[in-house]
């Protein structure tokens, strides 16, 4: 192995770092009504996040590997539109996550701006999971977990109207 080669693995790193980050930022800049819920569901009910998101992984995760690897042609699509949904629901419940984090640095008095403090809650977010060893086996699959979860849960929980919100209110 060359130097090269450790650059390049050192940058293929780096960017796929940076990558989640912003479609972290992008997911929750876009879609905030969505990643409202997913937030209040993980704040609510963090457990049975955790739980959904154990299914979804374990049971979407398992097809879609079997169907990637086994299955013929049309059936190994069908694999990669459930890692595809399944990295959707991680990018929308990872989204809930940074915003929770960033209100949490808000909280502690932090002079940023809005966008500033959830810039650094989704860099602290990604980059906890190049942390040897704990971040690798504990951090990123728990976060996988939790996101999945939470996003799985804004995306079922039902929209309340107009007229609903205005009776609550």
């Amino acid at each position: 192995m060359t130097l090269g080669d450790i650059l390049a693995a050192l940058a293929a790193i780096f960017i796929v770092g940076a990558s989640w980050s912003a479609a972290i930022l992008l997911v929750a800049l876009a879609f905030p009504r969505p990643v409202t819920r997913a937030e209040t569901a993980l704040r609510d009910a963090p457990g049975r996040c955790a739980g959904v998101g154990s299914t979804m992984v374990l049971v979407c995760g398992l097809l879609a590997t079997l169907l990637i690897n086994v299955a013929p042609g049309p059936l190994k699509l069908l694999g990669a539109l459930l890692l595809g949904g399944l990295s959707l629901l991680a990018a929308l419940g990872s989204g809930a996550i940074v915003r929770l984090v960033a209100g949490r640095i808000d909280d502690l008095g932090s002079p940023l701006s809005p966008f500033g403090s959830l810039t650094r809650a989704s860099v602290l977010y990604v980059s906890s999971g190049f942390l040897p060893i704990l971040g690798w086996f504990i951090l990123i699959p728990a976060a996988l977990l939790f996101s999945v979860g939470c996003g799985f849960e804004a995306l079922r929980q039902p929209k309340k109207s107009q007229a609903a919100m205005e009776v609550l209110a």
